[in-house]
This record gives structure tokens, sequence and C-alpha cells, in this order.
């Protein structure tokens, strides 16, 4: 039964978080995207000093252990994985709206 059918059929309607459980960051994100497109990001994107926020908590990382424990989730795609498949699904997006009249 996939995991969103156990989640669904389980007693308590709890949450369940859905993580890789390993850390990245927006630089990481933009490299990645990039990367899927064969660019450097650093060519196009500029970081203004006066927009950077300070610090709102030393790491954010989500824990999936709820779901790996009763549901038996573990990630199958990891982060640069995930960031190439976005990139090609927003290609996507915009090739339909090209052909469509």
């Amino acid at each position: 039964m996939p995991f969103v059918d156990r989640a669904l059929a389980t007693v308590d309607a709890s949450l369940f978080k859905l993580s890789s459980s390993t850390e990245s960051c927006r630089l990481q994100f933009c490299a990645e995207a990039f990367a899927a497109l064969g660019l450097d990001w650093e060519r196009y994107v500029v970081t203004d000093p006066a927009f950077i926020r300070p610090a709102e908590a030393d790491l954010l990382l989500g824990d999936a252990t709820k779901a790996r424990t009763k549901l038996g989730w573990v990630p199958r795609v990891g982060f640069p994985e995930l960031v190439r498949r976005m990139v090609a699904a927003d290609l996507a997006l915009v090739s339909a709206r090209r052909v469509a009249p």
C-alpha cells in the first residue's frame, strides 16, 4: 500500500512530515537549478545585502522519523534530483504555454 494510503488509514489523524533530513541552503538551490539548465548561477543572480534577513533559526531541518516509523516512508529522491525535477516541470509548463494559442 502506498505511504499516502497508509497515512490516511492511520487511527490517529496526525500530520506526517516528509523530509530528506538533509541540510541545504538557497545558494545550493540556485546552483542546482541553474546547473540543470547548463548555466552558472553566479552569472545571473545578484545578492543585495539590504534584503538579507538575519538568521531566524540556527538550523531548519525536517524530521521524518514519524513517517518512517509509522508508514515505512523513506525519501527516494535527493535534493539535487528534486531541484532538477522542479526545473523540468517548470520548463514543461512554459513550453506548454508557448505552444497553446
